[in-house]
């Protein structure tokens, strides 16, 4: 386990702590507060006992719509995974004002803009098809309904998988059951089960996360991408391990609003070094600092910038950032 929270975001029956983010203590807990037929209660219950998740919190909500009236509600609030229950990528609204329209899965993608969260969504569940191309059919008109109005937020904080696991309803639970494994190997979990339909490569061209079943080991997660234009991103086994990076740089707030010195450069330098070089050999193979710069704002405050390369796991291609103080 690496720190991993994860939110579940729902419209129960119940209407407790509508619009308030809450992390029950245990599941017992959680079946007392709303009840045997709650929609949170199963996905908590896989990912607290099946996946052996650390923190699951709930986001009980009257109607999508709440999301909308309070769009600050998540913008400030970082978990791994967003798991929306039950909304499907073509779920939208019409703004009268803007005479436009949006979907609520856009709106999600864009409250996590000033996070590392990544949302995770799925589609109807394979069994209501009759064939595979129905089945196909569907997901990619799922898809085109929703990848033109994703061109101005941040991509990669978007899965999409398919719902086609025999054993479970909510394949996105169970996606990021599976995500909370050790970030520098790749996710295989024992409990996945058969998945309905019998789909190879050749079948699935479209950015959608599926399951696929051997004939001599267990089902496995292919095509582990999200939404980016950026090919080296797009991986979601690479993107988690800059976002884990990211999330768990060192702590600077001691030199943060302080008068600069060459000794606090220094220092940061020191700890950003000693910070990536723990990577080394678990979720990076290398890492190079760049440079660590000053610059002066118009309010005469001094900014520092760490620009950075890595070279995850998963890829051979280099990640090149900086981070800004």
């Amino acid at each position: 386990m690496t720190g991993d929270t994860i939110l579940l975001i729902g419209i129960d029956n119940k209407k407790v702590n509508l619009n308030q983010i809450y992390e029950p203590d245990r599941y017992s807990r959680l079946q007392e507060l709303y009840g045997e037929e709650s929609v949170f209660l199963e996905p908590y219950r896989l990912l607290i006992e099946d996946f052996e998740a650390e923190s699951v919190s709930v986001l009980n909500l009257d109607a999508w719509d709440d999301l909308r009236e309070d769009p600050e509600l998540l913008q400030q609030q970082e978990f791994t995974y967003i798991l929306p229950l039950d909304l499907r990528l073509s779920d939208s609204y019409d703004d009268i004002f803007e005479n436009k329209r949006y979907y609520y899965v856009q709106l999600l993608v864009w409250m996590t803009t000033q996070t590392y969260s990544t949302v995770i969504v799925t589609g109807q569940h394979a069994q209501n098809f009759n064939t595979l191309t129905e089945y196909l059919d569907y997901e990619q008109e799922e898809l085109e309904t929703i990848t033109d109005s994703l061109s101005n937020l941040w991509k990669n904080n978007l899965i999409y998988v398919s719902n086609g696991l025999r054993n479970f309803t909510q394949a996105n639970v169970v996606l990021a059951g599976a995500l909370l494994n050790d970030i520098a190997e790749y996710p295989l979990p024992d409990v996945l089960g058969e998945a309905y339909w019998d789909m190879d490569y050749s079948d699935v061209d479209m950015d959608m996360v599926w399951f696929c079943n051997h004939f001599l080991r267990e089902t496995t997660i292919e095509n582990l991408k999200n939404f980016s234009n950026n090919y080296l991103i797009k991986s979601v086994l690479v993107d988690r391990i800059i976002k884990w990076l990211k999330r768990h740089w060192p702590d600077w707030n001691e030199y943060i609003g302080t008068a600069f010195t060459e000794y606090k450069l220094m220092k940061i330098t020191e700890q950003t070094d000693e910070y990536l070089k723990s990577l080394v050999d678990w979720i990076i193979y290398d890492y190079r600092i760049i440079s660590v710069t000053t610059e002066q704002h118009p309010d005469s405050t001094i900014g520092i910038h760490i620009h950075f390369e890595i070279w995850p796991k998963f890829t051979t291609e280099k990640y090149v950032d900086e981070v800004v103080l």
